[in-house]
């Protein structure tokens, strides 16, 4: 049991560092102007979207279309 607990801590370490980066990453695109802004179709994020997932790169639509073309 102490053997799963560890792994079930490393994970959410693991999950609040990738959350942390994408964060920072919205940090950027606050400062560029680009923040709110669909990497796919160029359409704003609704309010709502961002309200939820603040680190969010695609809008609803995008988001449901599949992978981007990075």
């Amino acid at each position: 049991i102490e053997l799963q607990d560890d792994d079930v801590l490393e994970g959410l370490g693991r999950a609040g560092e990738r959350e942390i980066q994408l964060l920072g990453r919205s940090l950027v695109r606050i400062a560029n102007g680009t923040y709110g802004i669909c990497k796919k179709c160029g359409d704003e994020i609704a309010r709502e979207r961002l309200d939820l997932v603040p680190y969010a790169v695609l809008c609803r639509h995008c988001a449901g279309a599949g992978p981007t073309k990075s």
